[in-house]
């Protein structure tokens, strides 16, 4: 049997096992920043309105214009009058989400129901097909040492940190492990193609940006001393642009539609500040820690391919340039003011995939491809049975049940709150404003506004970053009627009447 057909096969049933495995992670709605952006971003576009709000809000420019009138600063509105993964551009009327369109378009793929739940059997059929392409391209040798460990790497990512943290969030580090993987298998033999898939997963994080600048070093240049090869270099350079500018189209278009600028950011200046230099060894002890997963598979890759430079499989230049993605990425890490764990993350899937197609080139006797095959069936139904039994052995919830649990925020055309922001607006189109990131004279002038255009509003007195009683205060000392009712998943909800 050709070995593509055992691909497909573990691209069914693994990708089944990996869902089942990680179903009670994704049956309830959508809870603060980054799964709500995700998933509000694929309704957007489900409503034809990938480059504004979901929610329309068109009181939203009058508000904006009563605020900068009484002199509150851009910083105090642009997190206010919306929810996590959105802020308005300064001087601007425009409430964005600050997420690339990658996530949300494979999401919208989907029914709404069906989203979250077929998160991770999406995240496993794109791995393999992205390594079902990559084979096809350059590793075509039959049953060899790559094909015996890409079932157990499938059955690590479903029972192993630091990928089984993302397999049970909706998140943009998932989509691009079959892209960082293949690009990397790709990268000695077919270096443009390489460039084609790391640069694909910019789509889904900006920051894997800096992977695309370490592949020159493996692009087939020529000998610049000559005309031919001066003009043939030319060539490549051209080609290396032309895929990087057609990989990263969807997100150019992205930005231009929401900025106005292809190149400029959808993120907001919190989440671009860089760190002052005093900061950036802080930085890199924070990263450069055996505490943080990624690190150690960055670690475990290096070692790996240590081994196949011992014998002799690949030489020392080699390894340093892979050692650049490594470097380059815990560099620009260093002076990102934000820190994450995860963000380094790309660049050890490089690694991987770069050690994968070594052991590709190692076949296996022929004596022993019968019993490979059947270790790679067996574990295929190894991850089924996991996923299986972990899907009997916990109670589950419908969709709708979920939707029910949050119905009471229906009522309200705003919901001031924190997590829960986000939340109301999924369930209920309506406008989730968030409490704490602004000022109380920012909040009064928005609480009095709304009250007088009708606009029916209540705060989430137990999701918020502000102390209850100060919220009790605020409000009353603007004179709007208010009660407080009990709900048993929000908790109080302040009403102003």
């Amino acid at each position: 049997m050709n070995k593509i057909y055992f691909y497909l096969f573990l691209l069914l049933l693994g990708s089944c096992g990996v869902a089942l495995k990680f179903s009670t992670s994704f049956e309830r709605m959508p809870i603060g920043c980054d799964e709500f952006g995700y998933l509000n971003l694929a309704k957007s576009m489900d409503a034809g309105k990938t480059f504004t709000n979901h929610s329309p809000r068109p009181y939203l420019p009058k508000l904006i214009d009563t605020l900068r009138i009484k002199g509150i600063t851009e910083n105090e509105i642009a997190w206010m009058v919306g929810p996590h993964a959105y802020h308005l551009i300064p001087n601007t009327y425009q409430l964005i989400n600050q997420y690339p369109p990658g996530t949300s378009y494979l999401l919208s793929l989907l029914p709404q129901p069906m989203r979250q739940k077929a998160f991770p059997a999406l995240i496993i059929i794109a791995l393999i097909l992205c390594i079902l392409i990559a084979i096809k391209s350059c590793l075509k040798k039959p049953f060899n040492y790559f094909d015996l460990v890409f079932p157990p790497i499938i059955f690590l990512m479903m029972v192993a940190a630091p990928f089984t943290t993302e397999l049970s969030r909706i998140n943009s580090l998932a989509p691009t492990f079959g892209l960082l993987l293949a690009g990397g298998m790709l990268l000695r033999k077919r270096p443009f193609m390489a460039t084609l898939f790391i640069a694909l997963s910019i789509n889904f994080r900006i920051a894997n940006a800096l992977m695309v600048f370490p592949i020159l070093l493996f692009l087939p240049w020529k000998d610049a001393t000559s005309i031919n090869g001066f003009r043939a270099n030319l060539i490549i350079l051209g080609k290396y642009l032309s895929l990087l500018v057609a990989a990263t189209l969807p997100l150019l278009l992205y930005n231009y539609f929401l900025t106005g600028h292809p190149f400029s950011t959808t993120y907001s200046s919190i989440d671009t500040s860089m760190q002052q230099s005093v900061g950036v060894f802080k930085n890199l002890i924070y990263y450069i820690s055996m505490d943080h997963w990624w690190f150690r598979v960055h670690v475990l890759g290096l070692v790996i391919l240590i081994l196949f430079l011992l014998k002799r499989q690949i030489n020392l230049p080699t390894l340093l340039l892979l050692f650049s993605f490594m470097v380059l990425n815990y560099i620009f890490f260093g002076f990102h003011q934000v820190t994450m764990d995860y963000y380094p993350y790309a660049s050890s899937l490089i690694l991987f995939g770069f050690a994968l197609s070594l052991m590709a080139e190692n076949q296996i006797a022929a004596q022993l491809q019968m019993a490979a095959k059947l270790f790679f069936l067996l574990t295929t139904f190894l991850i089924v049975g996991i996923g299986f039994q972990r899907y009997s052995n916990k109670t589950h919830i419908t969709y709708e049940t979920a939707l029910q649990q949050y119905q009471v925020l229906c009522e309200f055309n705003v919901v001031w709150a924190d997590l829960y922001s986000g939340t109301s607006e999924y369930v209920c189109n309506n406008d989730g404003f968030r409490y704490g990131t602004t000022t109380p004279r920012a909040r009064k002038i928005s609480m009095l506004f709304l009250k007088a255009n009708n606009i029916k509003q209540a705060i989430l007195l137990d999701d918020s970053t502000v102390d209850s009683a100060i919220i009790l205060k605020e409000v009353k000392e603007i004179n709007l009627n208010s009660h407080v009712e009990e709900n048993n998943t929000v908790g109080r909800i302040l009403i102003i009447e």
